[in-house]
C-alpha cells in the first residue's frame, strides 16, 4: 500500500464530495487502475460498494495482506447498508460449527460467535441469543464451557435474584409490568466471565446483568447500579 497515494486519495475524496469534477474523475481513474487506496478511503466514509470491493481484496489478498477477518467486517458493513452481494458473501465466508454445548454457532466478526439457546423466563418459552468471545479460528474455550455449565446449573436462581434486585432498584417502574427485565443475550468472554444483556419492559432501556462474580449485579451505561 502506497501511503503517499493514500493521502492524495483522501484529498481527492474531500474535493469530490464538495462537487469538484476533476477530483471525482481522478478517483475513478485510480480505481480503474486497481489502486486499492481509493477503496480504503471510500469504504471508511461508508460507501457500501467500496466496502464490498475492498472486502473482496482482503479475501483474495489483492493489493492488501490477505485477512478473512477484515473481509468479514467489510462484508458485514456493506450488507448493513443493503448491499445484497455483500450479504451473500458474509454468509458464505462466516465460519459455522455445530458445538456439543451450544449447538449451531456462526462467527459474526468483531470477535464474536453467535447462536441461539432455548430459554424460559416469566413462565414463557423463548429463544436467548448467545454471544461467545473468540476469533474466526478460536471457537469455544474450556473456560467458556465451564462457565456455561455453571450457568445452566444456576440460571433459575440467577433469574430470581435479578427480579428481587430489579424491584429494589426500579421502584419507579410501572407496577403493572412488575418491574420486568427481559434477558435477551447471554454473553461469555474467553476467560469465562458471563452475564445477560437485558431490556427493561417499562422503558426499553438496555441493562447488563453480571452473573459470574459471585453475586448478581445490575449495570448500565458503563456503571454498576448501587444496591
Amino acid at each position: 500500500m502506497d501511503k503517499d497515494l493514500l493521502q492524495a486519495v483522501r484529498w481527492y475524496n474531500k474535493s469530490a464530495n464538495r462537487g469538484h469534477s476533476d477530483a471525482r474523475k481522478a478517483l475513478e481513474r485510480l480505481e480503474q487502475e486497481g489502486h486499492v487506496e481509493v477503496l480504503i478511503v471510500r469504504a471508511k466514509f461508508g460507501d457500501a460498494g467500496s466496502q464490498y470491493k475492498l472486502a473482496v481484496c482482503y479475501e483474495e489478498g489483492k493489493g492488501v495482506e490477505q485477512s478473512f477477518e477484515e473481509a468479514l467486517k467489510l462484508y458485514k458493513a456493506a450488507a448493513s447498508r443493503g448491499h445484497e452481494a455483500a450479504a451473500a458473501a458474509f454468509e458464505r465466508l462466516s465460519p459455522k460449527v455445530v458445538d456439543p454445548d451450544f449447538g449451531e454457532i456462526a462467527y459474526r466478526g468483531n470477535c464474536l460467535w453467535k447462536g441461539k439457546l432455548a430459554a424460559k423466563f416469566y413462565g414463557k418459552k423463548c429463544e436467548l441469543e448467545v454471544e461467545l468471545e473468540g476469533s474466526s479460528v478460536d471457537t469455544v474455550s474450556d473456560a467458556q464451557r465451564k462457565a456455561f455449565a455453571e450457568y445452566q446449573e444456576k440460571k433459575d436462581a440467577f433469574f430470581e435474584t435479578m427480579l428481587q434486585k430489579a424491584k429494589q432498584v426500579y421502584k419507579g417502574a410501572s407496577g403493572k409490568r412488575q418491574n420486568k427485565i427481559l434477558p435477551q443475550t447471554l454473553y461469555i468472554d474467553r476467560q469465562g466471565n458471563y452475564g445477560w444483556e437485558c431490556v427493561s419492559a417499562w422503558n426499553k432501556r438496555k441493562i447488563s446483568v453480571i452473573l459470574s462474580d459471585g453475586d448478581v449485579r445490575l449495570a448500565y451505561e458503563g456503571g454498576t447500579i448501587p444496591l
